[in-house]
């Protein structure tokens, strides 16, 4: 996939979000492209807000970092990892699971990992309080 192509599927529903009206101080109508956003788009978006938050800063909170665990785990035609150094596995069986306790699994794990002070200690580790629905 082209760079520029990443970029248009990344920022597809960005505006839609973020803005109300367009430039030219006109409603936008985004009714229809906002039908089509779904759970799984939004695992990718997430994905990749996580990716440029991580290059700009050079570092991510530990919600990220799991996250992006669990991405590579749940989508592996991703990547062309053989394996995910990432310890013992984090995810088993993530991907016979449904979604909701593919979530489960991520929340968990999340949680596991604020107890590894070498995680929070990481000077990659953004400690700065994220709000997690």
């Amino acid at each position: 996939m082209t760079l520029g192509k990443i970029r248009q599927i990344r920022t597809k529903y960005w505006n839609a979000f973020k803005h109300g009206k367009t430039l030219t101080n006109v409603a936008r109508e985004d009714d229809d492209l906002l039908t089509e956003f779904s759970d799984d788009i939004n695992e990718h978006t997430l994905f990749l807000g996580w990716i440029d938050y991580a290059l700009g800063l050079g570092t991510m909170p530990i919600e990220a970092q799991v996250y992006q665990a669990w991405y590579f785990a749940k989508h592996p035609e991703k990547h062309s990892l053989k394996t995910i150094n990432i310890g013992p596995p984090m995810f088993p069986g993530i991907l016979e699971k449904d979604p909701i306790d593919q979530k489960v699994a991520l929340r968990d794990v999340i949680a596991w990992a604020f107890t590894r002070q070498d995680l929070i200690q990481d000077p990659k580790t953004d400690n700065r309080p994220l709000i997690l629905w």
